[in-house]
């Protein structure tokens, strides 16, 4: 008969994704829940807003933010005593939504993975939803993670330094460093960077390990096209893995490796690049 014990390992991890829904265009929870769901995590997500579309690409779109319904369904899954292995969040459409989310963590195990893609901004700007005031609720939601997946423009904006396009190695590492004091528990796994050594074109990521306080980077081939939803599906793809028992640097370079490849897929197959990441293309490869 198998013990209890033997069931929980056999039992996937469970996690709450707190992200937005998009109609239109692959990013967030379209991504988030395909892609940990076949990397064997069970999500359940927790819609934080309702888009027509993913915002990159697009003039008009529809926004509805999701507060209200995001507190009531937190307090019946509370009053229902459910925990999570993992709560991941994402795209947080107004600085409420942060604030709320930051308290979240009763919902969790106590020895769950709290995990924060904190998506404010690219290309050195805030995305144009947001003022400035969404960099510090962010700030605050970051404090408690475990682990987190900012880019190099969110990290230029969570701790207040000057974006550079062609940042040096010790500029990247006072970021990383910085990030560390705002979360101390964290790893940090930060995209978009350009590190010198590495040839171009090249996919840089600079990391920190909370374990030991180090810091190292990993590097991949960059392809031609970025598209959206990449950063939904890296992220996605590292913290699947990192529940499945891999350790923080593994995860980083199966996420890489992995969000190059869906990208490949997607730009073969001729989506218009505001469609975003194909995530069925990659389910049906067999990764």
């Amino acid at each position: 008969m198998m013990s209890e014990n033997d069931k929980e390992k056999k039992r996937p991890p469970l996690c709450l994704a707190i992200h937005d829904i998009c109609t239109y265009a692959k990013s967030s929870l379209t991504v988030v829940i395909p892609v940990m769901e076949a990397l064997g995590v069970e999500v359940c997500p927790l819609p934080a807003a309702v888009l027509s579309s993913q915002i990159d690409g697009f003039d008009d779109y529809y926004h509805m933010d999701l507060l209200d319904s995001t507190r009531k369904i937190a307090a019946c899954l509370r009053n229902e005593q459910i925990r999570f292995d993992c709560i991941y969040s994402g795209f947080l459409s107004t600085p409420q939504l942060a604030y709320y989310i930051k308290g979240i963590r009763s919902l969790a195990k106590p020895d769950a993975l709290i995990a924060v893609d904190p998506v404010l901004g690219d290309n050195g700007r805030l995305y144009s939803s947001f003022q400035p005031d969404m960099v510090e609720a962010v700030r605050l939601l970051i404090e408690d993670a475990d682990l987190m997946k900012p880019n190099w423009t969110e990290g230029c904006l969570l701790t207040n330094t000057p974006y550079e396009e062609n940042p040096s190695d010790s500029q990247v590492m006072k970021v990383l460093e910085k990030l560390h004091d705002i979360a101390p528990h964290a790893d940090i796994s930060m995209t978009g960077v350009s590190l010198s050594g590495s040839s171009k074109p090249r996919c840089d990521i600079a990391c920190f390990d909370a374990s030991d306080s180090s810091v190292w980077s990993y590097s991949h081939a960059r392809e031609p096209e970025s598209l959206p939803g990449s950063g939904d599906f890296f992220c996605s793809v590292m913290i699947s893995s990192i529940l499945s028992g891999m350790s923080f640097p593994d995860a980083v370079k199966e996420a890489g490796n992995q969000t190059r490849k869906c990208i490949r897929l997607t730009s073969k197959a001729g989506f218009e690049r505001r469609h975003g990441i194909c995530t069925s293309l990659w389910i049906r490869s067999g990764r």
